[in-house]
């Protein structure tokens, strides 16, 4: 049996036109709603079991409408998005001829975001992150060689420091709540085309006495990437 397509869509930034975040809106008729949600990216299923519970905010006259949001997307960098019907068990399948839609995000200053909770910090200021890939190896001067060799044990993400600012009361709560919550789960950092899981590490906010329209608080932390990079240890 055809599963019907998801073609009542929308797409939005969040929070905003500045953040790196969407959040997709669509209707589906209560009735056949599917077991399962799948959200494509680039092709590629990034979400294939959203159960719809958890994405339904309301119903109307037999119509559900339902929003995801997606924080993961690469900045400055064109992506197709896709919602796909899904079911599973005898008859099921996938739904065909889903309405896509064309996404470039384009990030302004750097993002702090908790994804499982739909939460971002804007953190502003000119300076860039100081960041490097983490390595762990051993350089050697071999007898009668011309160069050293250096055995790579272990090659990792990024990991460096950010500091900047951020603007008015708001900002400083929800960066402390991120703080808080980087103890025990991974963060998203966002900037221009990079987007990073995170852990934080020596994390500080304090007032500043540069207002500029809102009261400014200065923040700092350092980080480390915790998602999986792809390095292999090797030699050179």
């Amino acid at each position: 049996m055809a599963i019907t397509p998801v073609t009542d869509t929308s797409v939005s930034k969040i929070p905003g036109v500045q953040g790196p975040g969407i959040k997709l809106h669509w209707t589906y008729t209560r009735a056949s709603e599917p077991n399962y949600w799948c959200l494509r990216v680039d092709g590629k299923e990034v979400n294939s079991r959203i159960n719809p519970d958890n994405t339904r905010i309301g119903t109307s006259g037999g119509t559900a409408t339902h929003e995801l949001s997606y924080w993961a997307l690469e900045g400055f960098t064109r992506h197709k998005v896709v919602v796909d019907a899904l079911n599973v068990g005898v008859g099921g399948g996938q739904s065909r001829g889903n309405l896509r839609h064309y996404v470039t995000p384009r990030p302004v200053g750097i993002w702090l975001v908790d994804q499982s909770r739909d939460t971002a910090v804007q953190i502003r200021g000119t300076d860039s992150p100081d960041m490097s890939f983490r390595e762990v190896g051993t350089t050697y001067d071999l007898i009668g060689g011309k160069v050293p060799k250096r055995i790579i044990d272990t090659v990792g993400g990024y990991s460096g420091s950010v500091t900047g600012f951020v603007l008015g009361p708001t900002a400083r709560s929800r960066f402390k709540e991120l703080k808080g919550r980087s103890r025990t789960k991974e963060l998203r950092l966002v900037f221009s085309d990079l987007n990073i899981k995170v852990r934080l590490e020596e994390a500080a906010i304090s007032p500043t006495p540069m207002p500029l329209g809102q009261r400014q608080f200065a923040v700092s932390f350092n980080f480390f990437q915790s998602d999986d990079v792809g390095f292999k240890a090797g030699s050179h």
